[in-house]
């Protein structure tokens, strides 16, 4: 495969994963709960510190399809929101990218908003796309508690900064935090989601010999 020279930043390396996620999901033929919050939540932000230490921030309004009884936004959805979108901080984690054989040897300079995936065929996107899959997918573990506590009521119509951060994610263990701000920056929601990784460990792999 072909050495790119940059290594993408964290918004770049979720908006691929993003994207080439929503294509496969599209091919589910009874589609997915996921897919009803998952597409509504815009990436804002993103930060790396290479160590295994991420965040990811996310825009996402509320509409009448997730509501309660109430009127506000039902507490199951909340949850399957916050699930879902702790993870996602998984896949911008830059020692998984740096397994991917175009990133060996990028730099950290960030080049130009998109000239790096720009420059690359769908065919190798479809490769990179499937080394994030292989080596990062059972990485990503299952759920073993969500931890979710309800501060203020998620209205119809109204706008949430969803901030997804991983204090701690380890060989086996992950830890993630996810919290739910207003627009007036009140806290409403606050979950911690704990999961086991069930596949290979991402920290073992080796680069083969070129």
């Amino acid at each position: 495969m072909q050495q790119s020279k940059y290594l993408p930043s964290p918004l770049e390396r979720y908006k691929f994963w993003d994207e080439r996620f929503t294509i496969a999901r599209e091919s589910l033929p009874a589609g997915s709960w996921d897919a009803l919050l998952y597409g509504r939540c815009k990436p804002i932000r993103a930060t790396d510190d290479k160590n295994g230490y991420t965040e990811m921030d996310f825009e996402f309004t509320i509409t009448d399809d997730i509501l309660n009884g109430l009127g506000s936004m039902h507490g199951g959805a909340v949850a399957s929101l916050l699930d879902n979108m702790t993870t996602m901080a998984n896949y911008i984690d830059s020692r998984v990218w740096r397994t991917i054989p175009i990133f060996y040897n990028a730099t950290e300079d960030e080049p130009e908003e998109g000239m790096v995936f720009k420059s690359l065929s769908e065919e190798q996107k479809d490769e990179i796309f499937g080394h994030l899959l292989l080596h990062i997918g059972d990485w990503c573990g299952v759920s073993r508690t969500l931890n979710t506590t309800y501060l203020r009521a998620l209205e119809l119509g109204q706008t949430y900064i969803l901030k997804c951060t991983t204090p701690s994610r380890g060989m086996r263990l992950h830890h993630h935090l996810g919290r739910v701000f207003d627009q007036q920056g009140r806290l409403c929601v606050s979950l911690e989601h704990g999961k086991a990784h069930n596949g290979a460990p991402i920290l073992k792999f080796k680069k083969p010999n070129l």
